[in-house]
Order: structure tokens, then sequence, then C-alpha cells
């Protein structure tokens, strides 16, 4: 059976730098930087389950694309830190109408965002980056705020994610 070249792509992350390597026969062909795109706190599938199932319990109607994924570490950071997180404690429950958004205890985690959350939904149309805007611009994320009936302890992992734009002809189809 014939080998076929093809290219490959390896993003590696030694002492903090983003390294893509670009592997032609086993070989690094090239090394370029490549921009951190986010580091977020990734929801187990328990812990997502559980948050869906508060919502149910508050009667909670969510918009129709259902996330409850992620808390945002950083946005796009110039450096990479190294954050070990392994749970994020929720509080409040937010309904801004087409975003809704579970606020997280600033102490149980780091964010860069001016308020910790985790987006939970949004309607049609609405990207989940205007939680951001919700819960932040009036400086108010209190109003409308649903308290949950206790503090709900979710656990996940720290995952960074590589911005690859410009590097697509070397991602493998």
């Amino acid at each position: 059976m014939p080998r076929h070249k093809h290219k490959q792509l390896v993003v590696k992350n030694p002492n903090g730098r983003k390294l893509l390597g670009i592997i032609r026969d086993g070989n690094v062909e090239t090394q370029e930087e490549v921009p951190i795109h986010m580091q977020q706190f990734v929801l187990d599938d328990q812990s997502r389950a559980d948050v869906l199932d508060v919502c149910h319990e508050l009667q909670i109607d969510l918009n129709v694309n259902v996330k409850a994924h992620h808390l945002t570490i950083n946005y796009k950071p110039v450096s990479m830190r190294t954050y070990n997180f392994n749970f994020a404690l929720l509080t409040h429950f937010v309904d801004g109408g087409p975003i809704q958004a579970a606020r997280v205890d600033p102490g149980s985690i780091y964010s860069a965002n001016a308020i910790p959350h985790i987006t939970l939904s949004c309607a049609d149309g609405y990207a989940p980056v205007l939680s951001n805007q919700m819960l932040g611009s009036t400086g108010d994320w209190e109003h409308g705020a649903i308290e949950m009936p206790y503090n709900l302890a979710v656990s996940g992992y720290v995952e960074v994610t590589y911005d690859l734009r410009g590097f697509e002809k070397y991602i493998d189809a």
C-alpha cells in the first residue's frame, strides 16, 4: 500500500510558547507562533446536566440554543498562565431575555470577565458573547437575577484553544 504525502497540524506549547509545527513525511517543516484564542473552564458532562436540572427545578425556560458549556478565563490573552481549577460555584441565574447566564462566585475561579459567568442559552440571532454585555453593561446584574436555591458546585477542566485562521492549509481534511 503506497504512503501518501500529507500535511498534519501539531500544536505544541513548550514553556508557554504557542508553536505550530507542520509535519511532512515525519519531519517538522516549519514552526510558527500561533495566537491563543481562549482559555476556558469547560464543564464536564455531569455538571452540565446538573446546571440544566437546576434550571428545570427553578422552572426556567431556556432559550432555543442551549450552551452551558464553559466559563471564559481569558479571551485572546497575550501570554498564557497556567490555571488549575477543577470546580466553580454557581450562585445566580440571570435572565436577559434573549441571553441567559449563570453567575459564578468570583472567589471560586478566576475570569478576566467583569462578571464571571457561564452562558446558559441564547435566542436565535444572538451570540453567546452578548452575555458579557448583559451582565456588565449596566453594572446591576442583580436586577432580575434569581438566586440559586443552593450554590451549585460544577466541575470540569481548563482548556486552551488556538486561533488557527490562516493555518487552514496545514490542517488535514
